[in-house]
């Protein structure tokens, strides 16, 4: 019962101090404190790469004119939002994940000034995310589970990339970054042209670093990124780059519903597992996709890779961010010793309880995050 997945294996659970206690099947030791009737038990699910800040964006963008005019579009919009809009935006953020049923969270964060004052419902990776195309960037002395974030090769000077590395391998933080997410960023770098290339250098950015080769390529070839990384989107990249990525130990987070809003090339899944390289499913934003559901991420991807087994489609949110985030045997599992990060969904009956998960819609009716509920039938969400 390595992840818990199995109704007739785990048909109740004993947790203590934050954590799983004990584990059966069959009749439970005593009455329970709470009985979850016909329901199939999952370990909590795990986004691992989400920005929360953009929830009050939903559906007022559009990727159809290009990935450069979608940036555009997003400046104009967080031009006209406060500290308060993105506060409140975190906030509603938070609600809609957890309803979702997400217990754990790296949330891209721009600005980290706000982040003391939210109260984050589930455990939260806040990734500071650094930009120097205008002006110098230096990250601030970081949160609880401390992350930092580069955001993007053509956004994040090779400086910066350095200092971020510096901290991580100094503190252990996660470091996770933006790379080959477009058609354009690959462009801008390979062949020095495109809209990406030539709004980046409107702005001012020092264009040298192009025509040499795809984004991904210079941060392997510049030593920019420590072992370990969260490579995020990694939609375009060249032969021997996911072999490269692999002996680094890093990880693929693939957002698949930001993916089909963009009409990017078909992510090249089965090049990248060939390889070695873990693949991981995340939300993205909502200014990108319509909910923050990894229910709706497992089953758009597996829309597009209907030869991967559920239970495999699964792992993607629980078991493999679990080991990308150094959490294994603690979250994304039901065993002993885990932290009681816990949900519950309706049980159709199905022998395959991953199959069960993929056609879940909507939100779930029970989520237990560090032994506190948070959601259930007769809960609302406490923040």
């Amino acid at each position: 019962m390595a992840d818990g997945l199995s109704p007739a294996a785990c048909a109740w659970v004993e947790c203590r101090d934050g954590r799983i206690a004990r584990t059966g099947a069959g009749d439970p030791p005593r009455r329970p404190d709470l009985d979850l009737g016909d329901m199939l038990l999952l370990p909590g699910l795990i986004n691992a790469h989400c920005h929360l800040e953009y929830t009050h964006l939903r559906g007022m963008l559009s990727g159809r004119r290009g990935f450069a005019d979608w940036i555009g579009q997003i400046n104009a919009l967080k031009r006209h939002s406060s500290l308060d809009d993105f506060r409140g935006a975190i906030r509603d953020g938070f609600a809609e994940a957890v309803a979702h049923g997400t217990t754990s969270l790296v949330n891209i964060e721009a600005y980290p000034e706000i982040v003391a004052g939210i109260a984050a419902p589930i455990r939260t990776w806040w990734a500071i995310e650094g930009i120097d195309i205008r002006a110098p960037f230096a990250f601030p002395p970081l949160p609880e589970l401390p992350a930092v974030s580069p955001h993007a090769p053509y956004t994040a000077s090779a400086a910066l990339y350095r200092r971020a590395t510096r901290i991580a391998e100094a503190t252990g933080a996660l470091f996770t970054t933006h790379v080959g997410e477009s058609g354009e960023e690959h462009e801008m770098f390979a062949r020095a042209s495109g809209p990406l290339y030539d709004l980046l250098g409107r702005l001012g950015r020092d264009m040298s670093d192009c025509g040499h080769g795809g984004s991904l390529g210079l941060l392997l070839d510049e030593g920019l990124l420590p072992r370990g990384s969260l490579l995020v989107h990694m939609n375009y990249f060249c032969e021997g780059e996911p072999a490269r990525c692999a002996r680094d130990g890093h990880t693929v987070v693939h957002c698949p519903r930001s993916h089909a809003f963009f009409g990017h090339r078909a992510f090249a899944f089965d090049d990248i597992r060939a390889a070695g390289l873990p693949v991981l499913l995340a939300t993205d934003s909502l200014a990108s996709c319509r909910t923050l559901s990894l229910f709706d991420e497992m089953r758009e991807f597996a829309s597009r890779h209907p030869h991967i087994p559920a239970d495999e489609i699964l792992g993607m949110v629980t078991r493999a961010p679990a080991a990308a985030l150094r959490m294994t045997g603690q979250i994304g599992a039901i065993t002993v010793g885990a932290r009681a990060d816990l949900i519950a969904i309706p049980d159709d009956g199905d022998a395959d309880p991953a199959a069960t998960a993929l056609r879940h819609r909507g939100e779930v009716p029970f989520v237990m995050a560090a032994e506190r509920v948070i959601v259930s039938r007769r809960h609302k969400l406490q923040a």
